[in-house]
């Protein structure tokens, strides 16, 4: 009951709302803000739509390249009264020193999948917490859909 998800912008709400479904929660929190630049928000710009105040958030976005937005977020997240904060992405690019980012972070966790490789090593922050699920069975079982004709909306039905 004290978890929330949220998107850290306006684009991934769907994504949001369709793992608040999945997991039995009630509602999502929207991360919302202004870029100056590519990569580069505007200070002071994010704006929280939802209630974080006791809350644990889990972030959920398809990718996670300089972790910037991932951790501005997080930190007006936790400004605003948020207790736990952990992330869930598809692609993890990680570059530019984002791991060390993440670090620095109020993030507990990040959740990863293996479409893209890291060395172990490399996934092996001081502070934060990686875990990687792998996306193998889900590749092995569309492959096999394809090519049986059938439908790839059918490995995500829960």
């Amino acid at each position: 009951n004290n978890f929330v998800v949220a998107t850290p912008d306006t684009g991934g709400t769907a994504r949001a709302m369709a793992y608040a479904r999945l997991l039995g929660l009630p509602d999502i929190v929207i991360f919302d803000k202004q870029r100056v630049d590519a990569g580069m928000i505007k200070a002071g710009s994010i704006k929280i739509i939802g209630d974080v105040a006791g809350r644990d958030i889990l972030i959920v976005d398809d990718m996670a390249d300089t972790c910037g937005t991932i951790c501005e977020v997080s930190k007006a997240g936790k400004e605003a009264g948020a207790r736990n904060i952990y992330v869930c992405v598809t692609h993890a690019v990680f570059s530019k020193g984002a791991i060390e980012k993440l670090d620095e972070s109020e993030v507990q966790e990040v959740i990863i999948t293996d479409s893209i490789w890291h060395s172990e090593e490399e996934l092996k922050p001081k502070r934060v917490k990686i875990t990687t699920v792998s996306i193998t069975t889900l590749l092995a079982n569309a492959i096999n859909n394809i090519s049986s004709a059938r439908s790839l909306s059918e490995l995500f039905k829960i």
